[in-house]
């Protein structure tokens, strides 16, 4: 700010210029102070299952701390935890092979499973039924021997209606057993079907890789604070509108003191219309909420307005105008128009 000139009104840029390097330096503070948390949580570990230490590999693009963790088992948790490996790589390739074995996806399930004539379920009803034959074929032998032994043979009435009853009863019966063993075959042979599957996902889970143990604490982790660029920008730009404000009280003090601003002296009308001769600073471009009231004698329009520097009511002329009625009474103060209200209101 310059003699006799107001201070110029905060800028976006110059928040935003502010902001970033408020942001800046924070975000640089923030990623020390983490970096300073995760070295100092990298403690070296040593229990009886063996030993984790800490070691810086390396430094990232932005010079962050690159660190590896090492676990190293005692020789007897070594190999207790190899012998579990390899007995994991047997449980997992064993689930392959129980797969590729029940070749799922080669038939529909209801195929597989079939029903009383196909499928698994229908080799358990044949099995059933190539069991029960010897059984029907030694009771119709014994029938045979019985009408035989009677004096009945072969295509005479009372041998083939015997041989027929007997017939006819042992299909009843075949029928009647085949529909009570259908539904347990079906669950047999879906529970047969499915079986592969259950197993290999026991395998696969069993066989699944695993940590060594749970004995050690996690390595610790980088955590960066991100800093808020609105929050930089915010605390600049309420930075530069208090010196704003301080800057402009302090230029509204010295403009009153030299130039004698007051609102009776600024704009003091008499009752008969005529202004106090005053060389008082009009400049429109220092004047805001300027509002007209009306016209004085000589038919200049007079205002009621504020300064920028204070929030006193004024009134008073415009120079730009009176500058139009009588050159004379406008003069330049600091780069300002100032009016000599003696001559303007003639």
């Amino acid at each position: 700010m310059s003699f006799m000139s107001p201070p110029s009104p905060d800028t976006a840029n110059q928040s935003l210029g502010m902001g970033a390097g408020l942001t800046d330096k924070q975000t640089t503070l923030n990623t020390q102070a983490g970096q300073s948390s995760q070295a100092g949580s990298m403690v070296n570990q040593n229990n009886p299952y063996g030993s984790l230490q800490y070691t810086q590999t390396g430094v990232g693009p932005n010079g962050t701390p690159i660190y590896t963790a090492n676990t190293n088992l005692n020789p007897v948790q070594q190999s207790l935890f190899d012998q579990l490996m390899g007995t994991k790589g047997t449980a997992g390739g064993q689930a392959g092979s129980l797969l590729s074995g029940a070749n799922y996806g080669a038939t529909t399930p209801d195929k597989a499973i079939g029903d009383m004539t196909s499928g698994r379920e229908g080799q358990m009803m044949a099995s059933y039924q190539a069991g029960n034959q010897p059984m029907q074929q030694t009771a119709r032998q014994q029938l045979d021997t019985q009408l035989k032994n009677q004096g009945l043979n072969t295509g005479e009435p009372g041998y083939d209606n015997a041989m027929r009853s007997l017939d006819t009863s042992q299909t009843l019966a075949n029928n009647t057993a085949n529909a009570n063993f259908a539904n347990q075959a079906f669950g047999q042979a879906s529970s047969l079907y499915g079986m592969p599957l259950q197993m290999a996902e026991s395998l696969g889970s069993f066989g699944a890789p695993q940590t060594p143990n749970q004995d050690f604490v996690n390595a610790p982790g980088l955590n960066i604070q991100p800093a808020s660029t609105t929050a930089g920008f915010n605390s600049a730009s309420s930075a530069l509108n208090d010196q704003y404000k301080n800057q402009y009280g302090q230029y509204g003090d010295m403009m009153s003191g030299l130039f004698g601003l007051g609102t009776d002296a600024l704009g003091a009308m008499s009752s008969a219309g005529a202004f106090a001769p005053l060389l008082a600073l009009s400049d429109r471009s220092l004047k805001r909420n300027i509002k007209h009231l009306g016209f004085i004698a000589n038919g200049l329009p007079y205002y009621s307005f504020k300064y920028l520097w204070s929030d006193t009511p004024q009134i008073g002329l415009m120079a730009d105008e009176v500058e139009q009625l009588h050159p004379d009474a406008v003069h330049r103060i600091g780069g300002y128009k100032a009016v000599d209200y003696g001559k303007a209101v003639k």
